[in-house]
């Protein structure tokens, strides 16, 4: 992907989420044709963000989170300096979980097999909490404006929604660093493939167990 952090490129950052009417249908959010390439730009964002498959989302994983919580998900894209087209260059995502699925990950962290077992729900409440899936920005991009603005973002929209906690699972130092920008610290640790991970997290009890 052919991205400069230029004064130009930065100026076109674009942030782009779904309407609800693109989201409906017998297939959900792969009913619509927006709902297609949203979903196809997200993922192009994700998989040139990250260098190995382990860290890559899953296409129909991902499919899957973005149709039962469409709004916990923002793509970023500028315009190409040669012939002004869009490119996908990064993404947020989070989605409302369970207390148990959250006491599951955090107490249980060695048994986490696949981020799939962290399960979105579809209406977050003061009782549930949020699962950060995923903040990621192309190589070229990071550490400049157009960072700064995605995470700004991502913490506004978590910070109004109704939780009783947030967690993420990371896979890198720069990771670790926004997790506890978002107010999390490292609970647990835990392999997945052949990658190192941590859990980081709020909203825990002083006995390790999720206030609800």
């Amino acid at each position: 992907m052919a991205v400069r952090p230029t004064s130009r490129t930065l100026q076109s950052l674009r942030a782009i989420v779904l309407h609800p009417s693109e989201v409906t249908g017998p297939l959900g959010v792969l009913s619509h044709p927006n709902g297609r390439r949203f979903v196809n730009a997200v993922w192009a964002a994700d998989w040139s963000a990250y260098d190995t498959d382990d860290d890559r989302v899953d296409y129909v994983r991902l499919a899957f989170v973005i149709n039962l919580f469409p709004s916990g998900f923002t793509l970023y894209a500028v315009e190409d300096e040669d012939d002004g087209k869009l490119l996908p260059v990064g993404y947020t995502g989070w989605y409302p979980i369970t207390a148990a699925n959250f006491s599951f990950l955090v107490g249980q962290a060695p048994d986490v097999v696949h981020r799939g077992q962290v399960v979105p729900i579809q209406t977050p409440t003061t009782r549930t909490f949020q699962y950060v899936f995923n903040y990621s920005m192309v190589a070229p991009l990071r550490r400049t404006e157009a960072t700064r603005t995605m995470l700004r973002g991502l913490a506004d929209a978590l910070d109004t929604s109704p939780h009783a906690g947030r967690c993420a699972i990371t896979v890198s130092v720069d990771g670790n660093r926004v997790a506890e920008r978002l107010g999390m610290h490292q609970l647990a640790e835990m392999v997945v493939g052949s990658s190192r991970e941590y859990v980081f997290g709020t909203g825990m009890s002083a006995t390790g167990s999720a206030r609800t």
